[in-house]
């Protein structure tokens, strides 16, 4: 089977990570790069022996100089809502990385415009195409350990973005960093959230202009539970970047931490536990090359891939709700705040 001819916009930065994956694809191939920074197109072209030829300065000159099936698009939000308009009138389909617009607005429009054209919209939320949260997401759906009953996420990184953009962004682990957890709540949970309620915090972190820690509480449709703490700023120990994991199934806590999976047991009154791992499902590929896969996959079967557009608009309206929730110092419904498509 032929491969997916894909135009990718925007190769410096995260983008080159992207030229690696295409480069090594079974299913897809890069027919044009495209760069507004000619230094990005060098050092992609370096390293990766593409050919400099079909390496434009814009999207439309690229889709007017090559044959292409699709665009990835490795850009600024804003930008995204641009390439997908064009390329959809093109007839090409379009793979985000995250977020997927500026705006859920924006993002609305573009699942609309997907829709008419009949083309797959898809964003890579790639933590999600990994063992570990595939195996917590069978343990749900399988009612395992009794069904779960609730749970409790902590995401800690003493980090600093001095003479970035995210020091002067507005709470910017909520705005940059919580999609991923938000749509791995959802992937795991099997649920789409019904409310969130989030608390900023002020830590004393001078690598920020703005509060870089919260802590929130997260109802789900399905009737699940979620706390989820976070903190940009503080000095500690830090947890994984998908953060730490602790879900109260009816018979046994989870723990999902940079170690592995395993399930605690204890007697009532007991000090003393069982702890016993768990075997995460072996995968051939994850995280951005399955995210590759996957578009492949649901343009081939004319399917909506697993984290379409629309599936997305909820993950990104927990983060739009979380914000809203801080303005007002109260929970919010997120019927009130995702768009209907």
């Amino acid at each position: 089977m032929a491969k997916l001819r894909v135009i990718q916009c925007g190769v410096g930065g995260f983008g080159g990570g992207w030229v690696n994956v295409l480069k090594s694809s079974p299913d897809a191939e890069c027919v044009a790069m495209v760069d507004v920074k000619q230094e990005n197109i060098d050092k992609a072209v370096a390293g990766s022996g593409f050919d400099k030829s079909k390496c434009f300065a814009t999207l439309e000159e690229a889709i007017s100089k090559v044959q292409a099936d699709a665009v990835l698009t490795v850009t600024p939000p804003i930008v995204h809502w641009e390439h997908a308009k064009l390329a959809f009138s093109k007839g090409l389909h379009v793979l985000t990385e995250k977020p997927l617009a500026d705006s859920l607005e924006h993002g609305a429009e573009m699942v609309k415009l997907a829709r008419q054209k009949d083309l797959r919209l898809m964003v890579s939320q790639n933590y999600r195409y990994n063992p570990n949260p595939r195996l917590l997401r069978s343990l749900v759906q399988e009612n395992k350990f009794g069904g779960l009953v609730h749970g409790d996420i902590t995401f800690g990184i003493n980090a600093s973005f001095k003479g970035t953009f995210r020091e002067t962004m507005t709470y910017p682990l909520l705005v940059d960093m919580s999609i991923h957890h938000f749509d791995l709540m959802r992937s795991v949970i099997g649920s789409n959230a019904k409310s969130i309620f989030i608390r900023s915090i002020k830590t004393p972190s001078d690598a920020y202009q703005h509060e870089c820690a919260f802590k929130g509480v997260i109802e789900f449709e399905n009737g699940i539970v979620m706390g989820y703490s976070g903190d940009w700023g503080s000095p500690r120990a830090a947890t994984q970047w998908p953060g730490d994991w602790a879900l109260q199934f009816k018979d046994a806590l989870i723990r999902w931490t940079e170690t592995g999976c395993t399930a605690e047991k204890s007697a009532p009154w007991s000090r003393e536990r069982t702890i016993e791992s768990l075997g995460a499902p072996g995968m051939a590929v994850t995280g951005q090359a399955y995210s590759l896969a996957e578009f492949v996959a649901a343009i081939r079967e004319n399917r909506e891939a697993e984290t379409s557009g629309a599936d997305n608009l909820h993950s990104f309206g927990l983060v739009a709700a979380a914000l809203e929730s801080i303005k007002r110092n109260a929970p919010v419904n997120l019927a009130d705040v995702v768009p209907a498509v």
